[in-house]
């Protein structure tokens, strides 16, 4: 598959076949102390996940100097951007926060002809993700109501939960029994019959009927770990949406 970049509109970009992914690193955030009196050393870090940096490189050609003008600064235009998605495997693609270390360099007798072209995509969010969305639906019918919903991928995802009310709903909490009973709770008068509230967990935000709604909201995001997740909800009846996408380091 080809490089492609693919921007907040949709638009993509496709660089030239011989445009190569030198590898695609990760690492986890550490750093070691030594201690007094005592072999070895400490780590003060947490051992997430840090930030990825994917570098790119290829060869940018063309007959003339006009022409290879003209290519490069359609290239030059996207590598500008920001909040892009970067995709060489089919089905998955990185969030690429922005693009740096631009760096153009002329081969012998190829002055805006022929250049090797490298530059490195800072991605904040260092997991890849596949472009399918997964998703389950609850209809709640009584209270509480315990169901099971099926992560497929190796790591945990923090879902978009739309909840859109049956009869008025103005205090509901929604648990992962698998997750060591992580759970939520939503207190809000306004929360009536038919309206809608939507929970991001990824983004940490909530809305309910589109109003800002996260300071009634107590508790954890709620995130669905590997395997079988047994989740539990207390509340009034209502339709329960999540949508999530799996990810892979």
């Amino acid at each position: 598959m080809s490089i492609i970049l693919t921007d907040a509109a949709a638009a993509t970009y496709t660089f030239p076949a011989n445009f190569t992914v030198r590898g695609i690193p990760f690492k986890t955030r550490s750093s070691f102390v030594d201690i007094a009196y005592s072999a070895g050393s400490k780590n003060k870090g947490d051992l997430k996940t840090a930030m990825r940096e994917i570098i790119i490189e290829g060869i940018v050609g063309a007959a003339d100097a006009a022409s290879f003008e003209t290519l490069r600064n359609t290239i030059y235009a996207w590598l500008f951007k920001t909040d892009l998605k970067l995709s060489f495997i089919a089905g998955k693609h990185f969030k690429v926060k922005c693009i740096t270390n631009v760096s153009p360099s002329f081969f012998e007798g190829g002055f805006l002809r022929v250049a090797k072209l490298s530059f490195t995509c800072q991605c904040e969010d260092p997991f890849q993700y596949y472009d399918a969305v997964s998703s389950d639906n609850a209809v709640i019918a009584a209270s509480p109501t315990t169901w099971s919903i099926t992560n497929a991928g190796a790591y945990d995802v923090y879902p978009v939960i739309t909840i859109t009310n049956s009869a008025n709903n103005t205090d509901f909490i929604l648990e992962n029994i698998t997750d060591a009973n992580r759970s939520f709770e939503y207190i809000d008068a306004a929360c009536l019959n038919t309206l809608v509230t939507v929970i991001d967990n990824t983004d940490g935000t909530v809305f309910m009927n589109g109003a800002n709604g996260v300071s009634k909201f107590t508790g954890n995001w709620l995130r669905l770990l590997p395997g079988v997740n047994s989740i539990k909800y207390t509340g009034a009846v209502c339709n329960i949406d999540m949508n999530w996408y799996q990810r892979e380091l």
